[in-house]
């Protein structure tokens, strides 16, 4: 029996990818991925998480805090629906509702938040603009 990745029905389905193989190649070769993946590095080098903490489910505060900023990133910045941005986190978009909120209550009432979020919004800025040019 000869292996068919076009009939393989288990390649990428444990991973939460549906139509297997082709979905998951699409997802990693598109730009559109690659963009958000860098935002996801400068995020966690400015909270000190790592890119497998910031996609792991934990209630750390952290983490949560990281998780929070990039989720803001992604509906402000990205202007990708709270489903969308959610949905990179395994996780549903009233969470990513709740996360754009308390990011902007933290910029309100905290200072130290607030310098590592206008930090992470320039660069994660500079990147978008980079890649719109392309």
């Amino acid at each position: 029996m000869t292996y068919d990745p076009e009939t393989a029905y288990n390649d990428g389905y444990k991973a939460g990818l549906k139509d297997g193989y082709k979905k998951a190649l699409a997802e990693i070769t598109n730009p559109v991925n690659d963009v958000l993946k860098r935002a996801d590095d400068i995020i966690c080098h400015e909270f000190c998480v790592t890119y497998d903490d910031l996609h792991r489910r934990t209630r750390l505060r952290h983490i949560v805090e990281a998780r929070q900023m990039a989720m803001y990133v992604r509906r402000k910045i990205f202007n990708l629906s709270l489903h969308q941005s959610a949905n990179d986190f395994g996780l549903n978009h009233a969470t990513a509702l709740w996360s754009v909120r308390q990011v902007e209550v933290l910029l309100c009432n905290d200072k130290l938040f607030k310098a590592r979020a206008q930090r992470v919004l320039a660069a994660v800025g500079e990147i978008k603009k980079f890649y719109d040019k392309r």
